[in-house]
């Protein structure tokens, strides 16, 4: 094993490379995500990601971070491989930030290709039917008029879950919830008057006067990822139907969208999405239906 002496107590936190990557992500999800891939990395070398001299790391230390993620032994789909080189190149942006490396070796250290693969989209369709029995599974109560405004914005506004728990009362507009998304990016979604409905009932009966969160508990703190998951484990057991988790409404959304016909440019716009290829995966549209599409260019009867 190719280990890099631990030399690195002259650097403070706040110069830290990997605590100052960590701290520029978007959310608590996020940040626990890619401090696990740091970790992994890290293991590489017998180390932690705290203790890792990431300042020290060179071209030769890459390729063996590189050779390990897409070892078989480790079984890591491209997607986790590709989680792991993002993590990789935030830190070493870090290093050059912090004026560790050079410009020059930056971008010698970055300079690897991605891990290809097929992307499936893992999460399923939810269909209105079943979405209708899980809002039959919120009760008139606290907790109920909470978690059915919820389920109604994973699926008619298609929020990634760590994006919803982390909406504060000041993302939500008049009709629209205005955010900050996967990789820092900005965008607004449009409420529909369903979802406009369901969001009041809810503001009128959070817990305490001074949260800052838009979903929380019963003290006012601010949902997990986890606990949506959970509460969506159990409404789905209530309701009689396969388990649905937040990215199956998220699912819903985007597939409802091309079913009615909205274009890909603007599906992608309101999901969130860098590359309409992303978008593209969630049409379930049959190809029968697309052939009809085309026909309607027809000039000619």
């Amino acid at each position: 094993m190719y280990i890099i002496p631990v030399n690195h107590k002259e650097i403070t936190d706040d110069k830290h490379p990997a605590l100052t990557y960590q701290a520029q992500l978007h959310s608590t999800q996020s940040r626990r995500t890619m401090w696990a891939a740091l970790e992994n990395i890290a293991q590489c070398f017998n180390s932690t990601a705290y203790d890792f001299p990431w300042h020290q790391i060179d071209r030769a230390h890459v390729t063996l971070i590189l050779a390990k993620l897409s070892s078989p032994e480790t079984g890591y789909a491209p997607a986790t491989i590709n989680r792991h080189h993002a993590a990789l190149r935030g830190v070493l942006k870090e290093c050059w930030r912090h004026e560790y490396i050079t410009a020059e070796k930056y971008m010698r250290l970055i300079d690897f290709k991605g891990a290809k693969g097929s992307r499936e989209v893992r999460s399923r369709y939810v269909t209105p039917a079943e979405f209708d029995l899980l809002v039959a599974t919120c009760e008139q109560s606290i907790k109920g008029v909470r978690d059915k405004a919820i389920l109604y914005v994973l699926y008619m506004c298609g929020l990634r879950r760590d994006e919803l728990v982390n909406l504060q009362l000041g993302n939500l507009k008049r009709d629209a919830i205005q955010l900050v998304g996967k990789g820092n990016k900005e965008r607004t979604v449009p409420m529909n008057t369903d979802v406009i409905h369901h969001l009041k009932a809810w503001t009128r009966l959070i817990p305490t006067s001074d949260a800052q969160y838009l979903f929380c508990n019963s003290k006012g703190e601010p949902l997990t990822a986890q606990s949506v998951y959970v509460m969506l484990e159990t409404r789905s057991k209530r309701a009689g139907i396969d388990v649905v988790r937040p990215h199956d409404l998220r699912h819903a959304f985007i597939s409802n969208l091309w079913d009615t016909g909205t274009d890909g440019a603007t599906i992608a716009a309101l999901a969130g999405h860098s590359n309409i290829k992303q978008t593209q995966e969630y049409d379930r549209r049959p190809e029968e239906t697309k052939r009809k599409a085309v026909n309607l260019l027809n000039r000619e009867q």
